[in-house]
């Protein structure tokens, strides 16, 4: 067994996760223009929706260090944030970066649930069997 079994759940989603890391990077360190649109808060939904995909992919990723990835990924939206702000045009933010954790935060609530959910599911599978 070499070193990369250990903690690599499926070595496809740890090439997603990067790829998105640096995808993500660029789109958040870009000078992007003021687009009026109809929808408010858009960029809170776009942090939540993005950290949310960053949480899932680590999940996939990797086996016994999932809570350390999301306490990285936690760490890399302040580090985006403290970085916008050194960037022309843009901003770091507080309500960006609390976005930021709720999609971590929203992944790892939805995930119990469902590994409750299904631990519920087993258990009535298993009484009707006995």
């Amino acid at each position: 067994m070499d070193c990369s079994e250990l903690f690599v759940r499926n070595p496809f989603y740890l090439a997603y996760l990067a790829c998105a890391i640096i995808v993500f990077t660029v789109l958040f360190l870009r000078t992007v223009p003021q687009v009026a649109n109809g929808i408010p808060h858009l960029d809170k939904i776009a942090h939540f929706g993005i950290f949310f995909i960053l949480t899932f992919l680590a999940y996939r990723a990797l086996k016994d260090y999932f809570l350390i990835a999301c306490a990285a990924i936690v760490a890399y939206g302040g580090l985006i944030e403290i970085a916008q702000s050194f960037v022309p045009h843009r901003s770091g933010s507080w309500l960006d970066f609390a976005a930021d954790v709720m999609g971590v935060i929203v992944f790892i609530g939805a995930l119990e649930l469902f590994k409750w959910q299904k631990n519920q599911r087993l258990a009535l599978l298993s009484d009707k069997e006995q």
